[in-house]
């Protein structure tokens, strides 16, 4: 059961434009880890483990580049890929740069532009963003999702005026799974210039989006992109017609396509804890963090709890304290030991221990929004401590007994 991404422009009011042209790439950004200074490559061609590395719950940047277009409203329709196999693939759209983070400004995906215009793509009037819709058939259904409730179309060289909220659609190559979207944009004076068709200049504008790969941490153990084999993730490009419903320029069933080969599955982490106690009223506990050298720092948050185990303690009522995790709190402890990044991270002070017993930590790891991390607990470590009685002090001070005879 294969769901797809599709595409349709409809330019409204006009004469038959029948001089477009249509260009449908997406990113390949390369080998992990991405960083600030990788770059994409625009490709039509599927995205793999060679030229691109997209682990689940990030996101592919996908870019329509439309030319020739005369003055005028226009519609975009396109389909993405959204469950196979009771597998969740696409399963929402997001930013364009959600996970590309080094795509600074929408301007940044002009390099897919032919060169003749470029430099006008470049200085482009960028239009404000429109909210993408909430897709009502997954929407409460995942867990940890935050980030399509902030996500946008973004265009260069248009203006966009609405979209439609995701339905089913079942145009081919597409199955009862696969969700369409409609974007509506208009061009003129002010957008990018693409040469002329006898006195009526002609515009080009470029519409921009991710796609997310499903996460097994939203959908469930195996349920994610990374269970997928072969070519399954699919944006398609439908079509582009102008106000008749002709053609205005040929799609030829573009598309963006994914193999499994570029996904990967949620990082393994070990998460081990430390308390940090001698004496006194007051403990911290310590998270170590392990996870494969070349993974993403993690981000979200550890919260930490203690629990009293034993002796008077076991009344201590249990607290939770929680440090979100930053530059200022997450501690590059070593790199590449045995194929390991280790990180650490330290709780807020937990005070008032004043009941003599046992004491115990434990910790609980919740990934960032759109990290390629799970929810985590900790598997072992030193996080017992005791908590010693108060002893009285004993003092003695030798006195003279002295007695009268008579």
């Amino acid at each position: 059961m294969l769901a797809v991404a599709v595409l349709t422009v409809v330019p409204q009011g006009i004469a038959n434009a029948a001089t477009g042209n249509i260009s449908f790439s997406q990113c390949a950004n390369g080998s992990a880890p991405i960083t600030s200074s990788s770059t994409c490559s625009w490709t039509q061609g599927n995205l793999n483990h060679t030229n691109s590395t997209y682990p689940e719950g990030s996101a592919t940047t996908q870019v329509i580049q439309m030319t020739g277009m005369p003055a005028g409203q226009y519609t975009v329709t396109f389909e993405y890929s959204t469950l196979i196999k009771n597998l969740h693939s696409y399963d929402f759209l997001t930013n364009y740069n959600a996970s590309n983070t080094f795509l600074m400004s929408p301007t940044s995906v002009c390099g897919m532009a032919a060169t003749s215009i470029q430099a006008a793509c470049s200085s482009g009037t960028v239009s404000q963003p429109l909210l993408i819709q909430q897709d009502p058939s997954i929407a409460g259904t995942e867990t940890g999702v935050t980030d399509y409730s902030s996500a946008y179309f973004n265009m260069i060289g248009g203006t966009l005026v609405q979209d439609t909220v995701p339905v089913a659609s079942s145009v081919n190559p597409c199955s009862s799974t696969c969700e369409s979207v409609t974007v509506t944009f208009t061009v003129g004076a002010g957008s990018i210039p693409s040469g002329m068709s006898g006195n009526t200049p002609l515009y080009a504008a470029y519409l921009t989006f991710g796609a997310h790969v499903a996460s097994d941490a939203q959908w469930g153990p195996n349920s994610g992109a990374g269970s997928i084999s072969g070519s399954p993730y699919h944006v398609i490009l439908q079509s582009f017609l102008d106000s008749t419903g002709h053609s205005a320029g040929g799609t030829g069933g573009q598309d963006n396509q994914m193999q499994s080969s570029a996904v990967t599955g949620p990082v393994p982490m070990t998460l081990t804890t430390t308390a940090n106690y001698s004496s006194g009223t007051t403990a911290t506990d310590t998270a170590t963090i392990k996870v494969p050298t070349g993974s993403t720092a993690p981000t979200g948050s550890v919260a930490f709890t203690l629990t009293g185990t034993s002796g008077a303690a076991t009344s201590f009522s249990p607290a939770t304290q929680t440090t979100q995790m930053s530059d200022a709190t997450l501690v590059s402890v070593a790199q590449n030991v045995g194929g390991y990044d280790v990180y650490t991270v330290t709780s807020p002070n937990f005070t008032g221990l004043t009941l003599p017993g046992g004491y115990a930590f434990s910790a609980t790891y919740q990934p960032g929004t759109g990290g390629n991390y799970v929810s985590t607990q900790e598997s072992g470590g030193n996080e017992s401590f005791t908590v010693a009685p108060n002893a009285p002090t004993l003092t003695t001070t030798a006195s003279h007994a002295s007695s009268t005879a008579t």
